[in-house]
């Protein structure tokens, strides 16, 4: 029978690669559908609302294509944070704050919504211990700050979401990346299927 239960004695249980079809559900449940309608969004539950998404998974499983089909499907505005874009800019102790509420206002004006931030490598937003303290011109500094503006600057009639992708989310502060993102999803790679339909479609 394939169909089994499982023991604890059969040792540590590892869940199964999540398909295709099961990121799109996702994807669209969390960030289309709510994202697509000022009416939908604010009529949905304070504990239904998720306002940030983290997706991981291996280097070219798609994460970043993910993003941008989702603001395409919305036709909404993109604003792309990356370490890369960030390191040695918005210096001082204001400068973070400045980048962020810049982001967080165009974000929440109506005439731009419905908007996408979002954070490449996010695991180096979030990084924690002396290694992140040493680098005092690393992403690690806009951290608090985005935290408060994701938790206290957008309500449900903003159209705004945080999409944040990693291909190493383990070398983040676990407990930081929880209190940020309200749900994770695992992309890995396309499986057979997913690619001779990519074959076929392209």
């Amino acid at each position: 029978n394939p169909i089994t239960e499982y023991k604890e004695s059969d040792g540590p249980w590892t869940p199964q690669d999540p398909s295709i079809a099961q990121i799109k559900q996702a994807l669209i449940e969390y960030c289309v559908l709510p994202n697509g309608s000022t009416d939908i969004k604010m009529a949905l539950q304070p504990e239904l609302m998720v306002k940030s998404l983290c997706l991981f998974g291996p280097s070219g499983s798609g994460k970043t294509m993910a993003v941008e089909a989702v603001a395409n499907e919305l036709g909404a505005l993109l604003i792309h944070l990356s370490p890369d874009k960030l390191r040695g800019q918005f210096s001082g102790k204001t400068g973070p704050t400045k980048l962020v509420h810049m982001a967080f206002t165009v974000a929440r004006d109506p005439t731009m919504q419905p908007c996408i931030i979002y954070i490449d490598e996010c695991e180096q937003f979030f990084a924690g211990g002396k290694k992140s303290k040493a680098d005092k011109d690393g992403p690690s500094r806009f951290k608090k700050d985005l935290t408060t503006y994701k938790n206290n600057a957008l309500g449900p009639e903003h159209r705004v979401m945080v999409i944040g992708t990693s291909n190493a989310p383990e070398n983040g502060e676990i407990k930081d990346m929880k209190n940020f993102f309200d749900r994770f999803l695992y992309m890995p790679y396309p499986d057979y299927a997913t690619r001779v339909g990519l074959w076929e479609h392209y």
